[in-house]
């Protein structure tokens, strides 16, 4: 007996884009209704013609068997095309993060090369002004001592 849910799980995977990350329980195991088998009443069935040892209900479950496998595999598929669609966009999203840290720090960080030629051409030109500065007026002792 089958106790679980048919509720659907889904995750958004960037704004537009929402994804069912899971599959059912009836849907893998329950398709009586659908092209698939009713895969634990096949299973008591074949256990029940195997107590029996009744070979042709057995020879007639292998076929059953077989599409019972497909559908747990095909269930498979469904899920490893969601999980891969959602690496793709983690990737992706990964690869934009990169991409625009990069743009952001061409923006905003400092080039110390040119940072630093800049740097010691103000510093001479600073020292050069007071150095001319200094020439210019050159104090003396009774310049200082010239309100006496």
């Amino acid at each position: 007996e089958y106790r679980g849910n048919n509720e659907s799980i889904d995750r958004k995977i960037n704004e537009q884009t929402t994804v069912q990350v899971n599959v059912s329980g009836l849907e893998v195991f329950n398709q009586s209704a659908g092209t698939g088998v009713d895969i634990f009443q096949m299973i008591f069935d074949l256990k029940k013609s195997m107590e029996q040892e009744d070979t042709a209900a057995i020879n007639g479950k292998i076929e059953d068997v077989s599409t019972s496998i497909e559908q747990v595999l095909k269930s498979f598929l469904k899920i490893g095309t969601r999980k891969q669609l959602v690496q793709f966009n983690d990737d992706r999203f990964i690869s934009q993060n990169i991409e625009v840290r990069a743009a952001l720090s061409n923006l905003e960080d400092t080039d110390f090369g040119t940072t630093f030629i800049n740097f010691k051409a103000e510093e001479n030109a600073l020292n050069s002004a007071l150095s001319a500065g200094a020439r210019v007026v050159s104090p003396s002792l009774l310049d200082f001592l010239g309100g006496v």
